[in-house]
């Protein structure tokens, strides 16, 4: 985490790298959307995103660049759901985040996706990544974490790594 005088120092460097002003307004809403992030990886963002725009980052691009986007996020999940099905199969319990859960369980549900052929399960990966980059739809939103119980039944067959005893 950055502390609200190194972040401020970092938005005006930034500000200085493309010649505006930038107000203490800018600053509070940058500073509440971001300082969850290590400094190390503000800095990063920030630099990198200095190297490859012509234009003042939004929030969303820093978060991107230090998060990766929501395809590369939903990419990763399918991933785990990869690993998790050769891993434990129908029978046993998935040991996924909540949100990959929920993802699964608007797909069809766990049982459903370990029946599929290696076939099926790739063009399911596309509709498991629209719904777990999806906020709407109950998916993983950037920065922060939420639960949306719409299935509860399918949703308490999948439990988090932090649950496993």
């Amino acid at each position: 985490m950055i502390d609200k005088s190194e972040f401020m120092k970092l938005m005006l460097e930034t500000g200085n790298m493309y010649s505006i002003d930038v107000s203490k307004g800018q600053m509070r809403a940058y500073y509440d959307l971001l300082k969850q992030y290590p400094r190390d990886a503000l800095q990063k963002a920030f630099r990198s995103h200095a190297m490859n725009s012509e234009w003042f980052p939004k929030i969303s691009q820093i978060i991107a660049l230090i998060d990766g986007t929501g395809k590369e996020q939903g990419a990763d999940a399918w991933a785990k759901v990869m690993l998790e099905i050769r891993k434990t199969g129908s029978y046993g319990q998935p040991r996924v985040s909540p949100e990959i859960g929920e993802a699964i369980s608007k797909i069809g549900g766990w049982k459903v996706l370990c029946s599929m052929t290696y076939r099926d399960l790739e063009f399911k990966a596309k509709d498991f990544t629209n719904i777990y980059q999806s906020p709407i739809s109950g998916g993983y939103t950037l920065g922060q974490k939420h639960y949306v119980l719409v299935n509860q039944q399918n949703k308490s067959s999948c439990i988090s790594p932090s649950e496993e005893k």
